[in-house]
């Protein structure tokens, strides 16, 4: 059976980035973050649903097999890891991810399930109404609908840097 045939399981995760941001400008992390997600849309087969990218998190909400999310937050890691060793300048091949031990899997960053469920509405393109003003969603619509790297873009019309399923 296909990947693509189980695909029926949302996680909600927020990556967490490590000290590499450090030697990173903003807009190459936000970049190589957009890239890295890209490929593992097109050659992964993994949905996003939604997206935040901010300097030092990634907010996500994707649908991917539960038995292989490791392997997809595995990749996340290798890409991103081989993008920030492009950017120092330094080599970086498929042996050097042979030589990483497996509780540094996921180096870049660090997983956590993401609880902030007005957020998780807000970058899948739903409405959270509430019976009264409530100033957090006020200033998280004000910082989605200002940020290029939000899936927030592509629900309103236009296209984001992250190929996004928006059905």
């Amino acid at each position: 059976m296909s990947k693509r045939a189980d695909l029926t399981d949302i996680h909600n995760l927020e990556l967490r980035f490590g000290p590499w941001i450090k030697d990173l400008p903003e807009d190459k992390i936000l970049r190589l973050i957009s890239i890295t997600l890209n490929y593992c849309v097109v050659n992964e087969e993994i949905r996003i649903k939604g997206y935040l990218i901010t300097k030092s998190h990634l907010y996500l909400v994707l649908i991917y097999q539960t038995d292989a999310i490791d392997h997809i937050l595995g990749v996340l890691s290798k890409k991103m890891t081989h993008g920030v060793y492009t950017h120092l300048g330094f080599s970086y091949d498929d042996q050097d991810e042979k030589t990483i031990h497996p509780s540094d899997q996921y180096s870049m960053f660090t997983k956590h399930s993401l609880q902030d469920y007005d957020l998780i509405k807000l970058i899948t393109g739903k409405e959270v109404k509430l019976p009264f003003h409530s100033p957090k969603i006020a200033y998280l619509k004000n910082v989605l609908h200002g940020n290029n790297y939000c899936s927030v873009q592509d629900y309103a019309g236009a296209l984001g840097p992250v190929i996004v399923y928006t059905q």
